[in-house]
């Protein structure tokens, strides 16, 4: 976040997501990206998360890899997505290094909160 903010009132802006969970959804991420299948797509990276031999940003980049490929999609299909779930933003830093930080469980109870939210 050291890039991203110039003053410590802006810490809590554009990183409240590490603090809370979001409470809405960067809109034009969502009519661009979000679709049924994507949904279905996190629902399986989400319930895939407590099986991840290795809760690093590699090890959680590579169960993603491996979740949308079963899912018969790309991980571009489905990254922003992702973030967006997680975070509520769409840009940010390093997503994978963003879901270790927030640790599996939390993020795999966001990813469902937001498929219910978004539908």
């Amino acid at each position: 976040m050291k890039e991203r903010v110039s003053f410590p009132k802006d810490f809590w802006q554009e990183a409240k997501y590490f603090f809370q969970a979001p409470d809405s959804y960067d809109e034009q991420v969502i009519s661009k990206k979000w679709n049924p299948q994507v949904a279905a797509a996190l629902v399986a990276y989400a319930d895939a998360l407590p099986s991840a031999a290795e809760p690093t940003a590699e090890g959680l980049k590579g169960l993603f890899t491996q979740t949308m490929e079963a899912q018969g999609l790309k991980t571009g299909q489905v990254l922003q997505a992702l973030r967006v779930a997680v975070t509520g933003a769409g840009a940010g830093p390093d997503l994978f290094e963003t879901l270790v930080i927030l640790g599996t469980e939390e993020v795999a109870t966001r990813l469902r909160t937001a498929v219910t939210a978004l539908g």
